[in-house]
């Protein structure tokens, strides 16, 4: 699992799911507190003193009843039963439904330097959206050498040593009308459900290298149409150059796979030779993914009415599918 801080979980909040929070208290530093659970706590019992099942490591979401039991406790001075509760490591505090907690609350989160965050979201919605924020940030990843592309809704990781032109392939899709996610560096993440997610890493967002040309902007030069943040991860395809030694799948029967982060994907290794127009057996090989993934699968059906010549006992096998229209 991954180590992310509140720094992220704010922003990724801001950018992909709404918690809506206003700042009470938060400093630089309480920024980088460590997020290291994916799992929120409604404290409850926590806040009178009872700490036996408390996760402190967890975010903590405080709602009507814990705002309430807070202001009694501040009404009767019991302020060690809140000073306790702060003294564990806590990484920040949200409250539900836009309350604002005492202000002895605030100034004890100030002296342990935890920051707190109100949101107008209710209590359960609050936990949900949290919930599916940390599930992303401490999600296994893995940053891999290639580039990404969104070929008609297939998300094609393309590999391959420097220099066999997966820049300049990436490009010609571009040109042909797909998207680009990321190039050169692509960070993988590993979501539920075993999908991987594919995205830009960091200020290399939209950007490529040509040999020759440098260092181009494909949003600035292509559109918004030609990039995208993110996709997901359906199709590895490596990019090798021609090896006269080397046998080459011809049929398709056999499906070679690749292991990334224990999720094995479909690998179609292609040879870089002059005269073959690779990207558009890029295209191909997509769309062929997308026919497999509706049930269809051409070189199995050829393999299936191949068998069943035979088993006939039929002399010629190319007379027989002539007869029929299959050649």
């Amino acid at each position: 699992m991954s180590i992310s801080n509140v720094d992220k979980f704010i922003k990724h909040s801001k950018r992909e799911v709404p918690l809506f929070l206003k700042t009470i208290f938060c400093s630089e530093e309480a920024l980088e507190r460590s997020l290291i659970s994916a799992e929120v706590s409604i404290p409850a019992l926590s806040l009178t003193g009872f700490t036996d099942f408390f996760h402190p490591e967890r975010i903590q979401i405080l709602g009507r009843g814990e705002h309430s039991y807070l202001q009694y406790l501040v009404d009767t001075n019991k302020l060690d039963l809140i000073y306790n509760f702060l003294s564990t490591k806590i990484p920040c505090i949200l409250l539900s439904y836009n309350n604002l907690p005492p202000v002895e609350f605030v100034e004890l989160c100030k002296t342990k330097d935890i920051p707190i965050f109100r949101s107008t979201l209710s209590t359960g919605q609050l936990m949900r959206n949290s919930l599916s924020i940390l599930d992303y940030l401490l999600s296994p990843t893995k940053i891999i050498q290639g580039g990404l592309i969104d070929i008609w809704g297939v998300g094609v990781l393309l590999l391959g040593k420097s220099g066999v032109g997966k820049s300049e392939t990436a490009l010609e899709l571009i040109e042909r009308g797909h998207r680009l996610v990321a190039d050169d560096v692509v960070e993988v993440r590993k979501l539920e459900n075993s999908v991987l997610e594919g995205k830009y890493k960091d200020i290399l967002q939209h950007l490529m290298e040509i040999r020759g040309i440098g260092i181009i902007d494909i949003r600035a030069l292509y559109g918004i149409q030609a990039v995208r943040p993110s996709a997901k991860i359906n199709l590895v395809i490596t990019l090798e150059e021609w090896d006269s030694k080397k046998v080459y799948d011809r049929t398709g029967i056999e499906e070679a796979t690749i292991e990334i982060l224990d999720v094995k994907l479909p690998l179609i290794e292609i040879p870089v030779l002059p005269g073959r127009y690779i990207p558009v057996i890029i295209e191909t090989a997509a769309m062929n993914y997308r026919l497999k993934s509706y049930g269809i699968n051409s070189a199995k059906e050829l393999q299936e009415k191949i068998s069943f010549l035979i088993k006939r006992g039929t002399g010629n096998i190319l007379n027989e599918f002539s007869k029929n229209g299959d050649f």
